[in-house]
């Protein structure tokens, strides 16, 4: 049976990819994006989960035999099958090298506008890359439901860990602690550490009183 086409009905007229697409600059060109498709969110996907997984991932790794050690960092420091015992390395990269390892912010630009690597590489500017991290996080990453919630958890807390945070009223962030596999780059937020330094003083000064009335 042959599939049916018909005029988009009124009430889907919001998924029509049509009305969601924008406009991004790369170099002195302009391109217009649409939202993911299925396959297109796959493989974007796995490029962010395998960026963030080198900016959070604890693992260690020997520099002679190249034994990988899981979720050994701050736990085991020496390998233990070379004679020699040397130092284990962490796997961990900084964000900026893990967004540059294999060209792989060209790579997801390349995916997203359709235009090749090289071309990426030689144009895209700073301020390019942060709007079309917005515009990416908003036809794709905003609304819960639309691709599963490990990448939106990733996607969101990336554009934290590298300053490429969109517009803050397009971006809830994340905090760090509920990043996907990433118990480890928790921190405190200002409000947690006035509210600490504020239980401290308070229990300062109950101290002090009841040394005075002793």
């Amino acid at each position: 049976m042959n599939a049916e086409k018909i005029d988009i009905p009124e009430e889907l007229e919001v998924l029509n990819p049509e009305l969601q697409k924008k406009a991004v600059l790369v170099g002195p060109d302009a391109y217009l994006i649409y939202p993911l498709t299925e396959g297109q969110t796959e493989r974007v996907s796995k490029l962010i989960s395998d960026i963030m997984t080198d900016i959070t991932t604890t693992d260690m790794q020997c520099p002679t035999c190249k034994t990988i050690y899981p979720n050994e960092l701050g736990k085991q420091e020496r390998c233990a099958k070379c004679p020699k015992k040397p130092m284990l390395a962490s796997l961990q990269r900084p964000p900026v090298e893990a967004l540059t390892f294999q060209d792989r912010v060209p790579r997801l630009v390349e995916e997203i506008v359709g235009i090749p690597v090289s071309k990426v590489k030689e144009s895209l500017t700073i301020p390019q890359l942060k709007h079309l991290a917005g515009v990416l996080y908003t036809q794709n990453f905003k609304e819960e439901g639309v691709v599963p919630e490990d990448s939106r958890k990733n996607f969101q807390a990336l554009l934290d860990w590298v300053g490429l945070g969109a517009e803050k009223e397009m971006l809830e962030m994340v905090p760090p602690e509920n990043m996907v596999g990433s118990e480890k780059f928790t921190k405190p937020s200002p409000t947690n550490m006035d509210s600490q330094e504020n239980t401290s003083k308070e229990s300062g000064e109950r101290e002090k009183m009841a040394t005075e009335n002793s």
